[in-house]
């Protein structure tokens, strides 16, 4: 399946100063096909290393990291040459952290050797500061599930994701078409972005078997589960589950603030914060913090301890919330499904490099979201579906002069001299 990442992957193949690469994501998220595709179309050959289930390999680096050295065992190993020509890609690299440590000597040493690393929890089990960790030496990008346009490329809409671009330039997009990515939209927020869930859709996209994409996302959820008992203590592993397992409570709430308190009574910041934190490391949650200063840049006026939290993937937070399908499609009214479509808008401008922000006013007015635009801050008003009417933008407004407005509903296009209608189908187009 075509991924947005691939073009940065190959720019980094083709470049002349390229440094190691780390790729990171979430597990079952992609990062294994996409390198070793990459090995395949741009590289002479791949020398694919799985350190996770290659115990032999992980010896090889107990010993010297001398890239030569290394070199000539790895060949070895895989019984093949390893040359500039081959990508060199470490997969499961968290598995084996000297390996992580030799990317700063490759760079150093054999900076022709082009070398490629992924790891589905090195965010948990390796930090940036850690002792050994490459800094400077690498370079770092991070995958996330497929976002809608990703999503309508699979289902081959090609010439529907090209019409909604150029509509950026000319204001001009067939309105037959909008019922139709409806369609397709309601249809995303069921599946999500996760590779393995969006294959299974495609089996029967005209009349989609919910019950194999919900089997799908069930073991996906049952994976990421296993990885917290895994990679944490037993006490730290109950706290990560328990700030996981309520992100639907947390979203279904009037005020989705992030309350400690719905954890378990008398929870507390000082108890919890570093299980939400292994959530976020890990790639599962994306966090929105508030800012009551809307002025770029947005990251100095962040109150650090107020903040929404999003499941980094649409369908598993349908599925781990329980809606049913038919509801989704139906577009069934409910609050709790609020905190569906804000999910999906989080993910849209996460998998798309903006970072999200939420405004509000003591309690009397909120917008959904805020990022940085190229020159000032975006404010985003998001409606489920076609009831459009609220405040809270027009306070925003008044009280930020200049400031750029977008509505996102089921609406079809729209513009105004001071506001931009967009249907969600495009939250993509704001990248």
């Amino acid at each position: 399946m075509k991924r947005k990442m691939m073009d940065k992957l190959v720019a980094w193949a083709t470049s002349p100063t390229r440094k190691p690469l780390i790729l990171l994501g979430a597990r079952q998220i992609g990062k294994t096909y996409l390198l070793q595709e990459l090995g395949r179309t741009h590289f002479e050959g791949l020398a694919y290393v799985n350190f996770e289930q290659n115990a032999r390999a992980r010896e090889l680096f107990e010993g010297s990291l001398f890239p030569e050295t290394l070199l000539q065992m790895l060949s070895a190993e895989l019984n093949r040459p390893i040359t500039p020509r081959t990508l060199l890609f470490f997969d499961e690299i968290q598995s084996c952290k000297r390996a992580l440590t030799s990317l700063k000597y490759f760079y150093e040493q054999k900076p022709e050797i082009p070398i490629a690393a992924a790891g589905s929890l090195l965010g948990v089990s390796v930090r940036p500061g850690d002792a050994g960790f490459p800094v400077g030496k690498v370079t770092i990008e991070t995958l996330h599930p497929m976002d809608f346009e990703e999503f309508l490329w699979a289902c081959g809409r090609d010439l529907q994701t090209a019409l909604l671009r150029d509509f950026l330039k000319t204001g001009n997009f067939p309105n037959f078409l909008h019922e139709e990515l409806i369609r397709l939209y309601r249809h995303y927020l069921i599946v999500g972005g996760m590779p393995e869930a969006v294959l299974t859709y495609l089996e029967h996209p005209a009349a989609p078997d919910w019950m194999a994409v919900r089997t799908v996302q069930a073991n996906l959820q049952q994976g990421a589960l296993a990885d917290m008992t895994r990679y944490a203590s037993a006490t730290e592993s109950r706290r990560i589950q328990a700030c996981y397992r309520s992100l639907p409570e947390q979203l279904a709430k009037q005020n989705q603030k992030f309350q400690y308190s719905v954890l378990q009574r008398g929870a507390t910041a000082s108890r919890f914060e570093t299980a939400l934190d292994w959530l976020v490391q890990a790639g599962l949650v994306t966090l929105c913090h508030r800012v009551p200063v809307v002025e770029s840049p947005l990251a100095p006026h962040v109150e650090s301890a107020v903040f929404k939290a999003y499941h980094m993937d649409v369908g598993l937070f349908a599925a781990m919330a329980g809606f049913r399908p038919d509801d989704i499609v139906a577009a069934i009214p409910g609050q709790a499904f609020g905190g569906l479509t804000e999910t999906y808008v989080a993910q849209a401008l996460t998998a798309n490099g903006l970072t999200p922000y939420y405004w509000e006013s003591k309690g009397t007015a909120e917008v959904d979201f805020i990022y940085d635009g190229r020159s000032e801050p975006v404010a985003i008003e998001v409606k489920r579906g076609q009831h459009v009417r609220s405040k809270s933008l027009g306070v925003l407004r008044e009280r930020t002069p200049g400031l750029r407005a977008v509505r996102l509903s089921e609406r079809p296009f729209g513009r105004t001299p001071d506001l931009l209608s967009l249907p969600l189908y495009a939250t993509f187009l704001l990248a």
